[in-house]
């Protein structure tokens, strides 16, 4: 049991007692400021953050990337943000510096990944994203997009490699049908793309992507009544129209999908 003897309790009592009080107007503003010090948002409001639209999520990580960069969570989520609001450079840059000090952290290499995909460097996407799927074995995401990685790179046995190795992370997962789909699409091979987005289309709430896809993959056949009315779902009529007409003159000008894809 902690014991303090007379002597001492007397001894710190005059000390507190001949304290001046200049020293204990220096010593409040220093508490004070500590109590003002803004402090990181709470798990649970950042976990709700995820649901909110883009700017206000951009805006929110923002404040905790800025309260401290070293946060692996905010640079990630600040990262991924920007990339959303269509600042994929910055993006980048928040992501790499980050990863100076974390190296090996999965959703900051997924990050990193992304935004040099979208700011249409594919080549350097390649790396962080492989590196992503080594250190997360479990995460379909690093999969999905190194796809779309090889997809744009023009390697489509690669990108098709990727989202099937997604898929089995992942099964049945809509939005890397539809990405696997558009894959097939590119390689000149709808009847497979179409296979797929049916699959993806049939699912509960599917992804709006993953009509729109659907509805272009048909029209590519020549299938376009019901191209159109897929499309009804989610664009005004008279754009939906419009699409399918653009795509059917498309097609009577090139003759054949190959002669399109060549175009």
């Amino acid at each position: 049991m902690l014991r303090i003897s007379i002597l001492a309790l007397s001894m710190a009592l005059a000390a507190c007692a001949t304290t001046s009080g200049d020293e204990k107007a220096s010593a409040m503003p220093e508490t004070t400021a500590a109590q003002q010090a803004p402090a990181p948002a709470t798990p649970a409001a950042r976990a709700a953050m995820e649901q909110r639209p883009p700017l206000e999520r951009a805006t929110f990580w923002t404040r905790e990337y800025e309260l401290n960069p070293a946060d692996k969570q905010a640079a990630t989520e600040f990262s991924r943000a920007l990339r959303q609001i269509g600042n994929p450079e910055k993006a980048a840059s928040v992501a790499e510096q980050a990863l100076t000090l974390y190296p090996g952290h999965a959703p900051l290499l997924l990050a990193f990944g992304s935004a040099r995909l979208e700011e249409g460097r594919a080549p350097a996407a390649i790396d962080p994203l492989k590196q992503a799927a080594a250190v997360a074995p479990g995460d379909w995401r690093p999969w999905s997009v190194l796809g779309i990685a090889h997809d744009l790179m023009g390697d489509y046995p690669a990108a098709q490699d990727a989202y099937r190795r997604a898929l089995q992370l992942s099964p049945e997962n809509p939005r890397i049908l539809s990405n696997y789909a558009m894959s097939y699409t590119l390689s000149g091979q709808p009847a497979e793309a179409e296979r797929l987005l049916r699959k993806a289309t049939a699912q509960e709430n599917p992804p709006a992507e993953a009509r729109q896809n659907l509805a272009l993959v048909l029209a590519l056949q020549g299938k376009f009544d019901e191209a159109r009315n897929l499309s009804l779902i989610d664009v005004p009529a008279g754009t939906a129209a419009a699409n399918i007409d653009y795509i059917r003159s498309m097609l009577t000008r090139t003759r054949s999908w190959d002669d399109m894809r060549g175009g």
